[in-house]
């Protein structure tokens, strides 16, 4: 017969004691090791929400200088008003434009400060944390397209165009009036009256590109379709029975109808502006659906 091993019962107890709890620390670990691989997750996805904010907030410093700098001139213009009606003199414009050349450049300045932090700031969200499928972030994911060149598809607007665009328009003369009503693009009464004012169609562009939002690519030239700018804008002009229509899916013919008018009255705007000696800034291109392209700095490949 074999040697055989004897326990006491006592020895036995304490052995399954020490089996038991060796597998309940061995679970315990394991559960600790996925709370703390959570952890890292949700450490992961706050720093990017927080690089998000931080870039919404560069944006929104940029709006409010394009704002400050309307005031300015704004104010500007009300205290040669009134200095020059004291004395029951005319308004010479080319005072106007010398006083708010100064305020421009400044402007100009601070936008590039701003779009150069708002650059970094992309970069670092696009090459953080892109090793896990649960870190991953659609705003990392937009940046790392921006630097595919362009195919012929449609793709997001590249950080450069938006920092040449922004020089473009924080120089362009936005002083002068320039508006048109439906009615004078139609041969015919239209169904829908409604006036576009060329500065408000700027500022709507303007507040896209800035946002990145529905900027593509299309055959060169920054794009947004029509539709959203014109729902952007009848949001800033207060016209809510049009944009009631063009949000409502089943009036989809009317709306085709209000959207064509607009981009008619883009083009009418953009042709009032060259015979004034302007240069063109937006046109439209019919894709698949009508978009409003920015034209003024030519076609980018």
């Amino acid at each position: 017969m074999g040697d055989s091993v004897q326990l006491s019962l006592q020895k036995y107890v304490e052995l399954r004691l020490a089996e038991r709890e060796k597998e309940l620390i061995s679970h315990t670990v394991s559960v600790l090791e996925k709370q703390v691989v959570s952890q890292q997750k949700a450490i992961e996805q706050l720093s990017l929400q927080i690089k998000r904010v931080t870039e919404e907030r560069e944006e929104l410093k940029i709006k409010v200088i394009h704002l400050e700098k309307e005031i300015d001139i704004s104010n500007e213009r009300l205290i040669l008003l009134q200095k020059y009606s004291q004395r029951g003199q005319k308004v010479d414009e080319e005072i106007f434009e010398n006083g708010s050349n100064e305020i421009k450049h400044k402007q100009k300045l601070l936008v590039e400060e701003l779009i150069s932090k708002k650059r970094n700031t992309s970069t670092s969200v696009a090459t953080s944390n892109v090793s896990t499928k649960e870190s991953i972030n659609p705003f990392s994911i937009k940046e790392v397209q921006l630097n595919k060149p362009y195919s012929g598809k449609p793709s997001f607007i590249k950080t450069a165009i938006l920092n040449e665009y922004i020089n473009h328009i924080s120089q362009t003369d936005l002083n002068t009036q320039f508006y048109i009503s439906t009615t004078s693009v139609c041969k015919k009464v239209p169904k829908y009256c409604f006036q576009i004012e060329y500065r408000l169609l700027c500022e709507v562009f303007t507040d896209s590109i800035i946002g990145n939002s529905n900027i593509v690519l299309l055959k060169g030239y920054p794009s947004v379709v029509s539709h959203k700018i014109f729902e952007l804008y009848c949001t800033k002009s207060n016209m809510l029975d049009l944009l009631k229509i063009i949000k409502d899916p089943q009036q989809r013919s009317q709306t085709r109808v209000i959207i064509g008018l607009f981009n008619k009255c883009v083009l009418a705007l953009e042709e009032m502006r060259k015979r004034s000696g302007f240069c063109q800034n937006y046109s439209i291109i019919k894709d698949r659906y009508p978009h409003v392209q920015f034209v003024a700095l030519g076609r980018y490949e």
